[in-house]
């Protein structure tokens, strides 16, 4: 979950406090100033009406008297007995203290007052000053007989008392207000805060994230301009904000989408659907780059008020590994030349043509002859030497219009388009020459041959399986008459068939006689040197205790369902003997190789589910290796089967990584734990920059992916050395061992680190 930024919030919740604080504080003394004016008003309307109704009934009592006095004008006095009833009980009211009633010229008649030590007034002007400094009101009426004025009544309140408890009540009500005031401050703080501080604060974490994103973000109006840009737009397109906004969009992208009208944007983009793909971006500075881009539409306040916003991201390393990979999938990595899948892609296009366009073509299969002797001799890097120099003898003679491929190993093919049988015998000769020119190999001159099997469309097969298989029997055949020719298919190769079938029925006894055994090459942790697991590799010891390469039998036991036999074999063994190290190397893990047909088998997993269930071991410790091949031949059912496998607890890895389709996309979808990276790449990649750069990105695409790396074919200090500072994590070769059998496997087990050989 997302939390708001805790300064912003803080800010927003202080301001919003301030303004309610400020509103409540007008507010209060709005209210108390109110309540203070109208209760002084209510005030002097209540003493205005005592004065009025007690100077009226003063006035009656003594209006005849005083009349008298008027008349006669020679007697001022009056009876005390008399001013006290009249005033007493007026005297009872509780702000009045004092009463004089004065006559015609101003003389006192009679008064009274509340003052202590102070009674009856009679005519001294002290007592007068004292009832005036002692009243805070002095109010006078008339007293009239007729429309004759004949003296008036002075009344004499003190107010002060009740002012102040006038005060005193109105702060009670302030405070219990103020009381009632903070109440209502925390529930509408809380109200606001819910209703618009979390929106604020959402806000501010939209234009946080905005501002702090990888990617390029640019709203643009519905005009197509822009009128707002984040920073990582300027840093990756080199482009300042003044240089940008206000700018149409348009002007910052080639081709594409772009060609569309902003309306027509706006229809692919609407009810919340986006648009993605990848364009050309404009930069200030350098050259156009790739950038994969997202457009949305957000709907604004107002209807029509929309942005349209522009999510983009530098694609440039990721197409130049694409590019990489592409030729991983594409290109031989030694030699330069089409690989296997592209001449397997090629063909299959050269075959269809030809069917529509009625024409023919050939295809010519290369194996170098004496290539394994040289191999044995100097070594792989002067095996490698020799297929780099004869693949690019055989460039120089092919045709723009010819496709020359390495499928592996010393195999070469050559599709001929429109040649005619002389054609491709006279191409056949002139390679055969070029392989056998003498080639400089560690200060030694060798001289090499070619054995090339030659196949046409359509008279020796209509199908890409047929036109391969006929050529690759004609090489043999080339190979049986000598080496160094070339031999077209016939029907007397039917021979060589034979022959390939009595292998088989070899390959069905030797499973019968158990005549195979499993060989273990340790795999290593390329910073301890331990041991950690080993990989399980098969081998064929006939009756006679010969040898056979399992490159010999193999490909033939594929062709039939002898390889279904050897693969449950090999796994039952795998199984058995990880139950066996369960007690004596319980560390140990255990890989094998799974065939293409092992892969698709619908009952490899009841089979390895049973035995787990046979054999009480820690699945983890199985690993199982795939090639990228092997899965592309069905790939949903590939998919499903090694998920299956996953589930039951066992390892998967991807064997030979870069040699086949090394696509992204199926490596995304296949649950693998481990790259193996091919042996070819591991040769020279410590003096070719190119095979260095090859490793450096299969391992750094497996640490992105997460996955571990095994290097196979490590041969050499310097190539452990560079996979050890690349960060490979694990490896295997014969720098370490060779594979062996399980006694002297374990026996290097038992040495604890692997001794350098």
């Amino acid at each position: 979950m997302i939390k708001p930024p805790h300064n912003a919030s803080g800010r927003l919740s202080g301001r919003l406090a301030l303004i309610l604080v400020i509103i409540t504080v007008l507010v209060m003394s709005l209210f108390g100033a109110a309540r203070l004016y109208y209760a002084h008003q209510s005030f002097e309307r209540d003493l205005m009406g005592r004065f009025t109704r007690i100077s009226q009934r003063i006035a009656s009592a003594v209006n005849p008297s005083v009349w008298e006095i008027y008349r006669r004008s020679s007697e001022r006095a009056y009876s005390e007995e008399y001013a006290a009833s009249v005033l007493d009980s007026e005297l009872t009211d509780p702000y009045l203290i004092g009463i004089i009633v004065y006559g015609r010229f101003g003389h006192i008649y009679m008064g009274k007052t509340n003052l202590p030590e102070q009674g009856i007034l009679a005519y001294q002007s002290d007592q007068r000053r004292s009832l005036q400094l002692a009243a805070d009101r002095k109010l006078t009426a008339p007293i009239r007989n007729g429309s004759m004025t004949i003296g008036k009544v002075e009344l004499f309140f003190d107010t002060r008392l009740h002012r102040q408890q006038l005060q005193e009540v109105l702060l009670v009500e302030i405070a219990q207000m103020a009381a009632i005031s903070l109440l209502f401050i925390l529930l509408l703080y809380f109200i606001l805060g819910r209703a618009l501080l979390r929106p604020l604060a959402s806000l501010e974490i939209a234009r946080r994230t905005f501002e702090s994103m990888d990617e390029a973000i640019t709203h643009v109006d519905g005009e197509g301009i822009i009128f707002d840009i984040n920073p990582a737009f300027t840093e990756i397109t080199g482009l300042s904000r003044q240089e940008v906004i206000g700018t149409p969009y348009h002007a910052l992208i080639s081709g594409g989408i772009f060609a569309l009208s902003i309306s027509e944007i706006k229809r692919l983009t609407a009810e919340g659907n986006s648009w993605s793909g990848e364009v050309y971006i404009r930069h200030r500075q350098k050259a156009d780059f790739p950038a994969w881009l997202t457009i949305t539409s957000v709907s604004g306040l107002e209807p029509g008020n929309e942005c349209i916003v522009y999510v983009f991201q530098d694609i440039s390393s990721k197409k130049q590994a694409e590019r990489q990979l592409q030729k991983l999938a594409h290109f031989d990595t030694l030699t330069g030349l089409s690989n296997r899948r592209f001449f397997e892609d090629r063909i299959e296009f050269e075959l269809k043509s030809a069917r529509r366009e009625m024409r023919s073509f050939g295809l010519l299969f290369i194996d170098l002859d004496e290539f394994k002797v040289v191999n044995d001799t100097l070594g792989h890097a002067a095996g490698d030497q020799l297929l780099k120099e004869v693949a690019q003898r055989f460039s120089s003679r092919i045709r723009d219009t010819d496709t020359l491929a390495r499928l592996g190993g010393d195999e070469f093919t050559v599709i001929a388009c429109g040649a005619s049988d002389e054609g491709l015998a006279q191409l056949a000769v002139e390679l055969i020459e070029l392989a056998q020119q003498p080639v400089i190999l560690s200060n030694q001159e060798f001289e090499v041959g070619a054995s090339i099997g030659i196949a046409r469309y359509p008279d020796d097969g209509e199908s890409v399986s047929e036109l391969v298989k006929h050529a690759d029997t004609a090489m043999y055949q080339a190979k049986s008459l000598g080496r160094r020719c070339y031999s077209f298919y016939s029907r007397e190769l039917d021979h060589q068939l034979q022959q390939r079938q009595l292998m088989k029925t070899r390959i069905q006894l030797a499973v019968r006689n158990h005549e195979f055994q499993l060989y273990f090459q340790p795999k290593v942790d390329l910073e301890s040197l331990r041991i950690y697991g080993a990989e399980g590799l098969i081998r064929w010891f006939a009756g006679d205790g010969t040898l056979i390469p399992p490159d010999e039998f193999i490909p033939l036991a594929e062709e039939s369902n002898l390889i279904q036999q050897i693969d449950r074999w090999v796994v039952e063994q795998a199984v058995i003997t990880l139950e066996q190290w369960s007690t004596t190397h319980p560390d140990l893990e255990l890989s094998i190789n799974l065939s293409g047909r092992q892969l698709h088998d619908a009952s490899l997993v009841d089979h390895i589910k049973a035995l787990l269930l046979q054999h009480p071991i820690d699945p983890r410790k199985l690993q199982l290796e795939i090639t990228e091949s092997a899965v592309i031949g069905d790939l949903e059912g590939s998919v499903a089967n090694l998920n299956a496998l996953k589930a039951l607890g066992c390892q998967l890895a991807m064997d030979d990584f870069g040699t086949g389709y090394s696509s992204l996309s199926y490596l995304k979808r296949l649950p693998v734990d481990t790259l193996k990276i091919d042996r070819e790449f591991i040769r020279h990649m410590h003096q070719s920059e190119e095979d260095g750069s090859i490793v450096e990105v299969i391992l750094l695409l497996a640490h992105t992916l997460d996955l571990k790396v095994v290097a196979e074919g490590i041969e050499n200090e310097e190539q452990l050395s560079y996979l050890s500072k690349a960060g490979c994590q694990y490896g295997q070769g014969y720098l370490f061992a060779k594979a062996v059998d399980k006694a002297s496997f374990e026996r290097l087990c038992a040495d604890s680190l692997c001794s350098l050989s």
